[in-house]
């Protein structure tokens, strides 16, 4: 199919892009249809096969599309993405690439919030409220420990440091990058998860970025999920 690509921006240094799509919104209806040897062909009937497969349940033909993209997002996100088993994953290593192809050329970019909240309350999961003063100057502690972390990370490797061993300097707030394959019965389910209002905010982020693309490649498999067929 001809995919409709844009790269999203997302947090301050993440990216999201589409890189390929196989199948559009009718490919789950010809998959359907080889249990009785049938073909696709009148549109309104193929639409409402579709909508009788989603609402019923049978979401087994969605996993004949499926679709690639290319992730930027700091390594919690990304180790909060890899816990959904079902996608395929092939990650940058910080083993011995150098991590200068994920920053602007100098040095390794790392994520900065933009407000510090709060333990959440009724979750010990999540986060709360912003967080008000608390006698301690969060944000610039949090600059001064990265930029530390950072630099003895370039010292470490400059002084003849394994880049292997090297990286156990870098937090996971430091970015990374992969790439992601999954169908899309599965990419629906971890955008249930993920753009849940429990969610993580940074990890809801990247899945709505994920989520407009879905939007713009198979509008009417979108308007099922919105209307709940997959939860």
């Amino acid at each position: 199919m001809e995919k409709s690509v844009t790269i999203h921006s997302v947090l301050d240094w993440g990216e999201v892009e589409l890189l390929q799509a196989c199948g559009d919104d009718l490919t789950p209806v010809g998959a359907a249809r080889t249990s009785f040897a049938g073909r696709v062909g009148d549109e309104e009937r193929d639409v409402k096969l579709l909508r009788f497969l989603a609402k019923n349940g049978h979401h087994g033909p969605f996993e004949f599309i499926d679709a690639t993209w290319r992730i930027k997002a700091p390594i919690f996100v990304a180790r909060q993405w890899m816990r959904h088993r079902t996608g395929s994953y092939n990650e940058f290593s910080y083993r011995y690439a150098d991590p200068k192809k994920l920053s602007d050329g100098e040095a390794a970019q790392y994520y900065a919030p933009r407000q510090w909240k709060a333990q959440g309350t009724g979750n010990k999961q999540t986060s709360g409220s912003e967080l008000p003063g608390t006698g301690m100057d969060i944000e610039v502690a949090y600059h001064d420990s990265m930029r530390e972390a950072r630099q003895s990370y370039n010292d470490a490797i400059e002084h003849g440091v394994s880049r292997e061993q090297a990286r156990l300097f870098l937090p996971t707030s430091f970015y990374t990058q992969f790439w992601y394959k999954t169908n899309m019965r599965n990419l629906l389910h971890f955008l249930t998860l993920r753009l849940d209002e429990h969610a993580q905010e940074e990890t809801r982020m990247f899945a709505e970025a994920i989520a407009k693309d879905v939007e713009s490649n198979w509008p009417l498999v979108w308007g099922l999920f919105k209307e709940g067929h997959f939860a």
